[in-house]
């Protein structure tokens, strides 16, 4: 969509306190979407459970876009295959 990399921001969530494992997985991450470091936001650790022991290996990514005009083409992409007209 033409979204530039200023415009996105990346977010981890993870199950490891550890700092370096962090930003391994934060390299992965930005390396697979191709984003530079600097719109990386704080990784997040949430401690495991002590009963189930089911984690990710690399966490779970959440990007954000920071441009209405994105926004404005989804809603207007759900209105068109949805089939309704919604003028605001």
């Amino acid at each position: 969509m033409g979204v530039p990399d200023s415009k996105m921001r990346v977010f981890i969530h993870c199950h490891t306190a550890d700092k370096e494992e962090q930003i391994k997985l934060e390299t992965y991450w930005l390396e697979l979407l191709q984003l530079p470091r600097t719109q990386m936001r704080k990784t997040f650790y949430k401690r495991g459970s002590d009963t189930v022991h089911r984690t990710l290996t690399y966490g779970i990514c959440r990007i954000a876009v920071y441009q209405s005009s994105v926004l404005q083409h989804i809603y207007g992409a759900i209105q068109e295959y949805g089939g309704f007209e919604e003028p605001r």
